[in-house]
């Protein structure tokens, strides 16, 4: 039944039931607990090892956690220092009770990205099912569940998961709260915790990933300029205005922490938007203007939503797009049925303002030629699933139009359809990925390190090489686990590059190459023995005392003991 009254984006567009019957549950159950598997099984393994940004934030929560500063020495950061750039701090704060039980590692690292992941797959049934019904509902939840592109970002802790569930829950805390009522019927008190929440939730996106400073903001404007209609009948309801003061306050009590750096230290707040931003690199404005819209049309591209995605092994999975095949047939489906339906369906209108808005930020960076980036168009991904939810709710509705006793038969090939597309990313992502994307993620580095960690104590020096390690001191903090007061007091020593500062020594650790070994050997004292990490083609005068090899079983890492 589609709604007569059609109040804003957030006013439903199917008569809301009273509530999901027990095998509606059940089914939706069935649905969580599948994207909590996808999203958990083998953390600590897929997407390999670890990355060296994942790395360094995990080891300035656990800094914070041990020391009250991070590991540069600054006390509870906002922002936090990092290869010459600044990382939002809620994503770092958020691991600190994971270590505290489970200590630093790939689990309490990745945890808090995957939790959110999986409660972003609960807020986007609640919302779909307020506007669209049961069983819109639970296709959306359904698709989230199998997302490549979902599943993968709640798979790396890089806080843009944490993003995505905030912004959902917000627009379902708004929408469910302004839609209910009419005349002069009161605002209750769980109104007004609801609106406050949805505030917050808003407020500190801005705070989880530097392009939700940009994204969040239009897709904010875009809900109130749609939903107008809806937000003026609510200020006629009585007690509407604290409802909006408790929503306006939450917002700031949100925002509070990325203001207040953003006056104190701006710096902090815009290095990354500033160095990454393409007017930095084009020549004039019309140059500046032309790139902006490739990049943004290239989030649009069959290679990027379908076959190749973002390319970046670290954040992709190779020849696989960020979404599945399907999509190719139902989001076309789904754009007809909101257009259809656009006078009366405006919840319709915001998801396309939600999918034409969320590249925007990608498309003013530098972004390389040949592929969009998903991580910072990642802002569409619900909203592409919701789209492909109600393309299948076409295809099912022309199905039972045709000949209604077929209906279940079509639900049951349309879940096959998703099923096997989730089988077939999960073989490309679970089997295939890890070897692939090993050598991106220097996923021997771990093993050599917690060796390293093992035995270092036997030796005078440690000598680390720079070549195709990454901020190869970054990851021995987090495989080591070293103890930010003990690191904090060696007066650690750090490199400028033009990709930011790398630790070049802290105590007797040296994160440089084995040829300047004559060099540290000057300042040891006569017989000592210097633990020497190298790549196998490189000649060291010592004895090998063990050997790593890489994804593909080649030898990739030897440690010599060099003796003086």
């Amino acid at each position: 039944m589609i709604a007569t009254d059609a109040h804003g984006p957030l006013a439903p567009s199917v008569a809301p039931t009273s509530g999901p019957t027990p095998s509606a549950r059940l089914a939706v159950g069935v649905i969580v607990l599948l994207g909590a598997a996808l999203r958990l099984i083998a953390l600590d393994r897929v997407p390999p090892a670890i990355g060296q940004d994942e790395a360094v934030n995990a080891y300035d929560a656990y800094c914070i956690l041990k020391t009250g500063t991070d590991h540069y020495g600054t006390p509870w950061p906002i922002f936090f220092r990092s290869f010459g750039d600044y990382h939002p701090g809620l994503p770092i704060y958020l691991q600190i009770p994971f270590q505290a039980v489970l200590g630093i590692n790939i689990w309490s690292t990745r945890l808090p990205d995957a939790l959110f992941g999986i409660a972003h797959i609960v807020f986007t049934y609640l919302l779909v099912r307020m506007f669209y019904g049961q069983r819109s509902a639970f296709w959306a939840a359904a698709l989230l569940a199998v997302s490549p592109w979902h599943i993968h970002l709640s798979r790396l802790a890089f806080g843009i998961a944490i993003a995505l569930c905030l912004i959902t829950l917000g627009i379902y805390l708004v929408a469910s709260r302004m839609r209910g009522g009419a005349g002069d019927s009161p605002v209750n008190r769980g109104t007004m915790l609801a609106l406050a929440g949805a505030g917050l939730a808003f407020g500190v996106t801005p705070w989880t990933y530097h392009a939700m400073i940009v994204f969040v903001p239009l897709l904010l404007f875009a809900a109130v300029l749609i939903g107008w209609r809806r937000i003026h009948a609510f200020m006629k309801r009585r007690g509407s205005r604290a409802a909006l003061s408790a929503l306006f306050i939450g917002f700031c009590i949100g925002v509070a922490p990325f203001a207040w750096a953003s006056i104190r230290t701006p710096e902090q707040v815009w290095t990354r938007a500033s160095s990454q931003s393409l007017f930095r690199q084009a020549p004039d404005a019309m140059s500046a203007a032309q790139q902006v819209a490739a990049n943004y049309f290239r989030h649009f591209s069959p290679s990027f939503l379908f076959l190749e995605g973002d390319r970046s092994l670290m954040q992709s999975v190779s020849r696989y797009g960020q979404l599945h095949h399907l999509y190719a047939l139902l989001l076309p489906l789904g754009l007809v049925r909101v257009i259809g339906r656009w006078r009366q369906e405006r919840f319709g209108r915001f998801i396309i303002c939600w999918i034409v808005l969320a590249p925007i930020p990608a498309a003013l960076t530098q972004i390389g030629e040949s592929s969009g980036h998903c991580l910072r168009a990642a802002g569409a991904v619900p909203a592409y699933d919701i789209l492909a939810a109600l393309g299948i709710g076409v295809l099912l509705d022309a199905a039972c139009r045709l000949w209604p006793p077929v209906l279940g038969s079509a639900r049951a090939a349309a879940l096959s359809v998703v099923v096997a597309s989730a089988a077939h990313f999960g073989y490309h992502f679970f089997v295939r990925y890890p070897v692939e994307a090993a050598h991106d993620f220097l996923a021997e580095w771990g093993p050599a390190f917690q060796e390293v960690a093992r035995i270092e104590s036997h030796y005078d020096a440690v000598m680390i090489t720079e070549f195709g390690s990454g901020n190869a001191g970054v990851f021995y903090l987090f495989w080591s686990a070293t103890d930010p007061a003990t690191f904090l007091h060696s007066d650690p020593r750090y490199q400028p590059i033009e990709s930011g500062d790398y630790l070049v020594q802290f105590g007797k650790f040296y994160f440089v190459s084995s040829e300047q070994l004559d060099q540290v050997a000057r300042r040891l004292p006569p017989r000592a023995r210097v633990l020497v990490v190298e790549r196998p083609d490189i000649a060291v005068p010592g004895r090998p005392v063990a050997r790593f090899d890489d994804a593909y079983g080649n030898l990739s890492i030897v440690l010599f003991e060099v003796a003086f």
